[in-house]
């Protein structure tokens, strides 16, 4: 071996240039070879990053990968992003610190590729629809907290028949960036937003959903159930301490406001005592209930405690004419005394008034008659009208029976 690499030695510093050049390439090319072989057999696993991207988001994709001197490789069959295995969970975590990949919202927002002079309406309803839910999805994004969203709009077509339209809702379904959460304000806003934009949708009628689909922007009712039980506790503490001191409260009120932590900001009373309580009972009332409660006047709370001012004697007063059904037994006769008399009157005015249209004839022995009879008929008609303006009362009663009957 020693021989033979003398020999090629010599053979080597001995030839032109030329041959040098030649006899070197000979002795690389076997070690390169081997060498890129190796590697080749050895390089390690690629796995795909993302399953499907549009063109938009892979390069997106493919620049911070750059930035990150993160190895990756296109794919030959389908074109998607490939990595390293040992360093795929790693590329992942630290494209979503980035924010990508994003979605695609032109993708989202992409209708059939009809020209517009032909469609029904339902169609343009329909384009103009998805439109609208790509635009909401863009401005929703705009926030910090939120990486990806979608909307969804149900909007029922408005008929002219009927009185009140079926209601317009939406459904956004967010997904939000690590560690970040959205207050109830951000989800007030977004139902707001959404609301605005949209025809007859009410803020209400949206619904903002979070990775997990739970409902975001809904008030725990725990909240309410912790006042409305301190509360009475409170108010069952003042009675009690009232009544130790041989004092009946007539009425307690205990309102407290609570923040967010569940701690107590802020506390109002009314203390109501009995009537014809002295003003030192009062005074011990009110220093009583401010101990028990843990008034303090720094943050805010207000208690009130008073008497119920005593009964005044009513005056005898004679009372007014009323209705049959409330009157007195001695009342109730008089006045049906007087209903029998206008309603025999009314009776006999009628039946006059009938006869007399019956009788008017041109014949001359009763024309002699007459101003007898219209004598008593104005007579009785008089008395009608006296006995009306006297009791109108009693005739409007009289009237209302016979219209019932």
């Amino acid at each position: 071996m020693i021989k033979a690499l003398t020999v090629w030695l010599d053979a080597f510093s001995d030839a032109s240039p030329a041959r040098r050049f030649w006899l070197a390439m000979l002795a690389v090319l076997p070690i390169a070879a081997l060498i890129a072989a190796y590697l080749w057999l050895n390089q390690p696993p690629y796995r795909t990053l993302y399953p499907r991207l549009s063109d938009q988001s892979g390069g997106e994709v493919m620049a911070a990968l750059d930035q990150l001197d993160i190895a990756y490789r296109l794919s030959e069959s389908d074109g998607t992003i490939q990595v390293p295995a040992n360093q795929l969970y790693a590329a992942r975590y630290k494209l979503a610190a980035r924010g990508l990949p994003k979605p695609d919202t032109q993708a989202y927002a992409r209708t059939e590729p009809t020209p517009s002079f032909g469609l029904s309406q339902f169609q343009e309803q329909l384009r103009y629809q998805h439109a609208l839910e790509a635009e909401l999805v863009r401005s929703i994004e705009t926030l910090a907290a939120v990486a990806s969203a979608r909307v969804h709009l149900a909007i029922p077509k408005a008929s002219p028949f009927l009185r009140d339209p079926p209601p317009v809702t939406a459904a956004v379904l967010l997904q939000l960036k690590p560690q970040q959460s959205l207050s109830s304000e951000q989800v007030s806003a977004i139902q707001h937003m959404v609301a605005a934009s949209v025809p007859r949708l009410k803020p209400g009628d949206v619904s903002v959903h979070g990775p997990q689909g739970k409902l975001l922007g809904v008030t725990d009712n725990s909240a309410d159930v912790q006042r409305a039980a301190l509360e009475a506790s409170l108010a069952q503490r003042v009675a009690q301490a009232l009544s130790g001191l041989g004092m009946q409260a007539a009425d307690i009120q205990i309102t407290a406001t609570l923040g967010s932590d569940g701690r107590t900001r802020r506390l109002s009373g009314a203390v109501i005592l009995p009537a014809g309580a002295w003003p030192e009972t009062i005074e011990k009332a009110n220093v009583l209930a401010r101990e028990v409660i843990g008034f303090d006047a720094q943050r805010g709370d207000s208690l009130s405690v008073i008497a119920l001012p005593d009964a005044p004697v009513a005056p005898s007063v004679k009372a007014p004419p009323t209705s049959i059904g409330t009157v007195s037994p001695i009342q109730s006769d008089h006045i049906a005394e007087e209903w029998l008399w206008t309603g025999g009157v009314l009776g006999v005015l009628l039946l006059l008034v009938f006869a007399m249209r019956k009788r008017q004839t041109p014949a001359p022995a009763i024309e002699a008659t007459a101003p007898s009879e219209s004598d008593a008929f104005e007579d009785l008609l008089q008395a009608t009208r006296r006995q009306t303006l006297d009791n109108p009362r009693v005739t409007a009663d009289v009237i209302r029976m016979w219209m019932q009957a």
